[in-house]
């Protein structure tokens, strides 16, 4: 298992992972296995493996990717567990994709309602596997893509679950009730994990502007999560804005 090196009350992260077989500075409390060896170089990871199982924070994605490229074995096969998309202009891309046709190996992506923690303790979760055609790419048409979005765990029951626990829920309800911005909860409460959702607003945001939308202040919620985010907007205002 890779793992970005990072100190650990004075001993590197993969030493203490490999000696304890846990993970205390980001899942605490949580066997791991013996069987999971923390590594820190990436190269030597993806030796020989033909199975890939890629998560990581999507700030991180591109400068990960970089330094794996030429380094997957021919004919390997992944699976990406990143949520979000990765906007670029007017383009919008998941991160199978991208993974796809940067490393050239077939990808999937899984995705569910569960949250990190939940699944390490063993409590009940679901999740959805995308598997793409060996063309590469999904023929399922937009009413099949709604049904799927509506039914399935990795749409709307998603939604709902980050709403209502994890990371950007916690650190939202902080926001509100002690006034101060993302940056700092980011770092007084995630311990060194990344929040996702203001880099999702600022994503959409850019979207839409370089869409040239048709909708003048027609996506009053999305801007009103951007302001707040990135404009110094109070929380307050996000109902009189809808």
């Amino acid at each position: 298992m890779w793992v970005f090196e990072e100190d650990y009350q004075g001993k590197p992260l993969s030493q203490v992972i490999n000696e304890t077989h846990m993970n205390p500075k980001y899942l605490p409390d949580i066997p791991l296995g013996e069987n999971v060896i923390a590594e820190p170089d990436l190269a030597k990871v993806l030796d020989g493996a033909t199975a890939l199982v890629i998560v990581f924070p999507h700030q991180f994605f591109h400068d990960i990717l970089k330094q794996m490229a030429g380094k997957v074995e021919k004919g390997a096969k992944a699976v990406s567990l990143i949520k979000g998309v990765d906007v670029r202009g007017q383009t919008i891309r998941t991160y199978a994709t991208i993974i796809r046709e940067e490393l050239g190996i077939s990808c999937s992506s899984l995705s569910g309602a569960n949250i990190a923690t939940e699944v390490a303790q063993g409590k009940f979760s679901e999740s959805t596997l995308g598997v793409p055609t060996p063309e590469g790419r999904n023929h399922a048409n937009w009413n099949e893509r709604a049904a799927t979005f509506l039914e399935e765990s990795c749409g709307i029951a998603d939604i709902i679950t980050s709403s209502l626990g994890g990371r950007n829920r916690q650190v939202a309800e902080a926001m509100v009730k002690q006034g101060k911005r993302f940056h700092q909860l980011e770092i007084e409460m995630l311990k060194g994990q990344k929040l996702q959702g203001p880099e999702t607003a600022l994503h959409v945001h850019e979207f839409l502007e370089a869409r040239g939308t048709q909708r003048p202040g027609g996506y009053p919620l999305f801007e009103a999560v951007w302001k707040i985010c990135y404009e110094n907007d109070t929380p307050a205002n996000i109902i009189a804005k809808l």
